[in-house]
């Protein structure tokens, strides 16, 4: 009889499945890290408009809102600023009088639009801020530009003096101390 002895490794048909069992999950793996990548770009570019949106809409709240309804104020900059946040971005601004027995102010529309690549749809944020007119009341507005107008004066002597003498002068109420800790 012959002495046979037991043969060890795999057989080709065993690592041909093993290659195969690898290449799915290789296959998988890439397949979740592209789109992975995607959402997370598409994430950072949404983050990064509905920021300047935000941004957009809180400097044109504090300008004047006549300037915006009848379309004198420069978006410029706020346009190249987003064209060079966002690949082909665009900004757009509407700003409507609203003039109803409830609201009496200004409607500020900003849509902010860009293309995510080169075969995927265009996205955007918009954002729409109501800004209410002030009460018109003469005596309130007299009184309160008064206020303004002296708070303004002191904060500018307070100013002065404290480019006079290198240090702001105490508040009221309040004394120095001289030397060092009691």
């Amino acid at each position: 009889m012959k002495n046979h002895k037991p043969r060890t490794g795999f057989t080709i048909v065993e690592l041909i499945a093993a290659m195969m069992v690898v290449s799915l999950c290789i296959t998988a793996f890439v397949k979740i890290a592209h789109v992975a990548r995607q959402q997370r770009d598409y994430g950072r570019e949404h983050q990064t408009a509905l920021d300047q949106t935000l941004n957009v809409l809180e400097i044109l709240a504090a300008a004047d809102p006549e300037q915006l309804s009848t379309g004198n104020m420069d978006l410029t900059p706020y346009q190249s600023l987003i064209a060079r946040s966002l690949p082909q971005g665009e900004l757009l601004v509407t700003c409507t009088p609203l003039d109803a027995d409830a609201v009496k102010g200004w409607r500020l529309d900003a849509r902010v639009s860009w293309m995510p690549g080169a075969n995927l749809p265009q996205r955007s944020v918009a954002i729409t801020r109501l800004l209410a007119k002030p009460p018109l009341v003469e005596e309130g507005l007299q009184e309160d530009a008064a206020a303004a107008s002296d708070k303004d004066a002191s904060a500018a002597s307070n100013k002065a003096a404290e480019q006079d003498t290198g240090h702001s002068p105490p508040a009221i109420g309040h004394s120095e101390e001289e030397g060092g800790a009691k």
